[in-house]
């Protein structure tokens, strides 16, 4: 989507000059020279605020469809976060990303008592990640490189300590398994109050998958887990017809019945 954009830009640029070059040379300009180049650069600038205005306008009036309260702070996040990390290689994508966080939480950060919105499985707020999940790929996914960028798009800055890392539990039932301490869970929980925080690490679990797995595979990682997707994918033939990829596209049809599509 951002090659064709780019594309489309050097084009005119090359019609513009081949256009200066070809005139008389009687014509040429003997001062002020720079003129055409930055009328050029000019143009550009506004085309390309001009598309990002657009983009804008549409992920808001779909959130809105879901969320009246939506600010433009977060809508303005949810678009940052998919042009950082290339939520928009296709128009598609770039929908599908916008319903996803629709299916998710309806567009919301809070519930309706003003509490940070939290699902029985204890993820939270408008991308509804679990503190766990979270501390995953902020502290082994993650390069210092990745969390630094995290806080150039916006995010709050988060440390761990020797302490702040996974262990070896055991159940009820004597069966072990690995589990995040509680403190850390706690740390990370409230990092996560802050929307672009989430909204950030959102676009970054996405990117990391889809590099990985492919877009409608990352889709269902983000919902099911990989144990999820891999148990999926062992019983059915095909990814497409899991009950997220179902629901983003209902999303998508009732946002169609409102003329809200992304």
């Amino acid at each position: 989507m951002k090659l064709k954009y780019i594309t489309i830009l050097l084009i005119a640029a090359l019609v513009a000059l081949t256009a200066g070059l070809n005139q008389p040379e009687k014509a040429k300009p003997t001062k002020n020279t720079s003129i055409t180049s930055i009328n050029l650069t000019d143009i550009i600038a506004s085309m390309g605020e001009s598309r990002r205005n657009k983009r804008l306008d549409k992920i808001k009036r779909a959130v809105l469809v879901y969320n009246p309260e939506v600010t433009d702070e977060t809508a303005n996040d949810l678009l940052v976060a998919i042009e950082e990390y290339n939520l928009d290689e296709s128009l598609e994508m770039f929908s599908y990303s916008i319903y996803q966080i629709l299916l998710e939480s309806r567009g919301r950060q809070y519930d309706d008592k003003g509490n940070i919105l939290t699902s029985s499985a204890n993820a939270l707020g408008i991308t509804q990640i679990k503190s766990s999940t979270a501390f995953h790929y902020l502290s082994m996914e993650m390069s210092q490189k990745d969390r630094d960028r995290l806080v150039e798009l916006g995010a709050d800055p988060i440390k761990f300590g020797p302490k702040d890392k996974v262990y070896r539990a055991e159940s009820d039932e004597g069966k072990t398994f690995w589990t995040t301490p509680d403190k850390t869970k706690k740390k990370v929980a409230k990092w996560l109050e802050n929307s672009t925080n989430g909204i950030m690490l959102w676009g970054y679990i996405m990117r990391h998958n889809i590099d990985k797995h492919g877009f409608y595979n990352a889709l269902v990682i983000y919902s099911a887990g990989k144990g999820g997707w891999q148990h999926y994918k062992s019983n059915h033939s095909s990814i497409y017809g899991h009950s997220y990829l179902k629901g983003i596209r209902k999303v998508q049809l009732h946002l169609k019945t409102k003329e809200a599509t992304v």
